[in-house]
């Protein structure tokens, strides 16, 4: 009976870290993207603008400015969790932070799950809030948490893929999934009766998807495609040249976003690019000589910075 018992706790660490791999490689630091007919997606935009260039004060104006309007009251959890999770992400108010994200994420959900027949765009929407909750017990190393959560989120991304409705950011979503689903299977044995249940995974539909993304009219669904193929060049395949140009691309987009910089010195140094240290000395004079960032967000990026320089 002890054997039984310790033949099924191997096991489910094992399964732990089959699925989080899953979330943690592609959905690890990128901003989760909604849509909804009563919020414009200028509006939209305009705020994950603020978000994604660091303006955190212009963002929490914007965010009361809109908490006033009470036809957009189901979607306002979902703007502050975006909001929350890169304000962790940044290292700016990181406790107060993770409990906003716990709390929106949480009423996303419970709104969302309530509705009978959702559409395409709800089912997104669930997916998105489901994919930050994995992302937020994975931050703060609660595996076993992450479970249940991770089935409730392949279930949804099942029924969407039954879903005949299709968009971008269904495409974006798709992307990830077959492709992350068939590098599981590949290297992970253990995973293949645990996936059966699941549409098959296709890493080269995946990479197709992705790749269509990038040609999206909706400008943060560009961006997201350009974060995830990052983290599947740099992370997965290894190919720092390929990943070099989406995240150049979205520092130039976002130049005063740290996590960008950040990720983009980390690449500049794994292809050997001979401004790499330039590039990090300009970013260290961006984060002394900032006005805008408090002192734990400074002492943050620092450190990131002085630990993968010493690699």
């Amino acid at each position: 009976m002890r054997l039984f018992y310790k033949n099924i706790t191997t096991l489910s660490r094992k399964i732990i870290i089959v699925f989080s791999i899953l979330i943690v490689v592609s959905f690890l630091e990128g901003e989760v993207l909604i849509s909804h007919s009563l919020l414009s997606e200028v509006e939209y935009e305009s705020f994950m603008d603020y978000v994604y260039g660091f303006s955190f004060p212009k963002a929490d104006s914007m965010l009361h400015n809109l908490e006033k309007r009470e036809n957009i009251n189901s979607i306002i959890p979902t703007l502050k969790y975006n909001y929350a999770w890169w304000a962790i992400l940044s290292g700016y108010n990181v406790d107060e932070n993770i409990k906003k994200c716990k709390v929106q994420t949480d009423k996303t959900i419970s709104y969302l799950s309530r509705i009978d027949n959702p559409d395409g765009e709800q089912q997104i929407n669930l997916i998105n809030a489901y994919i930050l909750k994995v992302r937020l017990e994975n931050y703060l190393e609660n595996k076993v948490g992450m479970i249940p959560v991770l089935f409730k989120l392949l279930n949804r991304v099942k029924d969407l893929i039954k879903n005949g409705e299709n968009s971008d950011s269904k495409l974006l979503i798709l992307g990830l999934y077959y492709y992350f689903i068939d590098y599981i299977e590949d290297k992970y044995l253990l995973a293949g009766p645990i996936l059966n249940k699941y549409p098959k995974g296709n890493r080269e539909l995946g990479l197709k998807y992705l790749n269509e993304c990038l040609e999206s009219e909706n400008h943060l669904i560009e961006i997201e495609a350009n974060y995830y193929l990052y983290k599947i060049y740099f992370d997965v395949e290894k190919k720092y040249q390929s990943a070099f140009v989406n995240i150049d691309y979205l520092h130039n987009v976002y130049p005063n976003n740290l996590v960008f910089s950040y990720e983009l010195f980390k690449t500049m140094k794994e292809i050997n690019y001979g401004d790499a240290d330039s590039f990090k000395n300009e970013i260290l004079s961006q984060i002394f000589d900032s006005k805008t960032l408090v002192i734990s967000q400074k002492k943050h990026f620092l450190s990131l910075f002085s630990r993968y320089g010493k690699k």
